[in-house]
């Protein structure tokens, strides 16, 4: 009798528990609470991957820290404490590089219960669904460690615990991670014929070979366009493409950093943030942020500097963040600020 009043506390307490999951999933549906699928904007990778965003909070890095800011918390609150280099948030899931142990790790959303995914080098990753996506250097390539054929893209899964450093699955060969957009993985790939952008599916198949890639070019890519700032039949400019890489389209022409090499971009909310830097006859600079819509017709600008800068920018839950410091300037180290697209107005 006693063991059958344990059996039927047992199963009264799981009833409850599958209730109260069900009950929460409700109230969060219906608060419109929407959860990331992929941890990390393809924009928000090419700009340092220290920022992602999901269900109105922000999440970036500051001194190391993965700070969290909200409707409640404004000023930002810290949610893990470390030497971080990279965030990716997915449903209830913290996903973070700790530089110290060079490890893949993952905490809940409050930064609590930490678990190690994977111990390798890696100069970017991303999580996409139950997927984990790591770009690691494999000095296989060329004498330019920066070209894309001296790394390989790497698959974990999210539960995937491996506490030593063996090499988790190679998914693709000589390839460096951009990161995912919907269900597909882009990389960077080098050819004989130079340097393209590729996508795959999210088990490595469906090889496409989408568009070259200029030596001076970055690309983002969004669920509706592929995105490029770089030089094309000799014009710096942002153009657009479709998914399939064809169907080029130069939105504006811009004036290129030469002290760095290459301008900032990011996207948010259907418009296109990016650098454009004059340096007038008498020798001034003029490094500015402006805000343009997805097809050129509206230009805003929203931050200036009037001496030749190096920007990141990075797309949180309310608008578009920066970090900026004079160009060549190694011993400065800026935190992520808002943009105040009504001081600049």
């Amino acid at each position: 009798m006693e063991r059958k009043r344990y059996i039927m506390k047992g199963i009264l307490k799981k009833t409850c528990a599958v209730f109260m999951s069900a009950a929460i999933a409700v109230t969060m549906a219906s608060c419109g609470a929407q959860f990331n699928t992929v941890g990390a904007t393809v924009g928000n990778m090419l700009n340092g991957g220290e920022v992602t965003s999901q269900n109105g909070s922000t999440y970036y890095l500051k001194d190391g820290d993965i700070y969290k800011t909200d409707s409640v918390s404004k000023e930002g609150k810290v949610i893990k404490e470390g030497d971080i280099g990279l965030v990716n948030i997915v449903g209830d899931k913290i996903y973070y590089y700790d530089n110290e142990i060079s490890t893949i790790c993952k905490v809940n959303s409050e930064g609590d219960r930490e678990e190690w995914i994977a111990e390798l080098y890696c100069d970017a990753f991303t999580v996409s669904k139950d997927n984990v996506y790591a770009s690691v250097l494999t000095g296989q390539g060329g004498d330019d460690l920066e070209d894309s054929d001296n790394y390989s893209v790497v698959r974990m899964k999210v539960t995937d615990t491996k506490l030593s450093s063996t090499m988790p699955k190679v998914l693709i060969e000589k390839a460096r991670l951009i990161g995912c957009a919907g269900d597909n993985i882009y990389v960077k790939k080098k050819t004989d014929k130079g340097e393209f952008l590729y996508s795959y599916d999210n088990d490595g198949n469906n090889e496409k070979q989408l568009m070259a890639l200029p030596e001076d070019g970055e690309v983002i890519v969004d669920s509706s366009a592929i995105y490029l700032i770089g030089t094309v039949d000799k014009a710096y400019g942002i153009y657009k493409y479709s998914m399939s890489g064809e169907d080029q389209k130069l939105i504006t022409a811009v004036n290129k950093n030469t002290k760095t090499g290459a301008n900032a971009i990011n996207i948010y909310d259907g418009y296109i943030y990016y650098e454009d830097c004059v340096t007038a006859s008498g020798g001034t600079v003029t490094d500015t942020i402006i805000k343009m819509s997805v097809d050129g017709a509206e230009k805003t600008t929203v931050m200036t500097a009037d001496k030749a800068s190096e920007y990141q920018l990075a797309a949180g839950a309310d608008g578009m963040m920066v970090k900026v410091r004079a160009a060549g300037d190694i011993n400065t180290h800026p935190n992520w600020e808002a943009i105040s697209e009504e001081e600049a107005k």
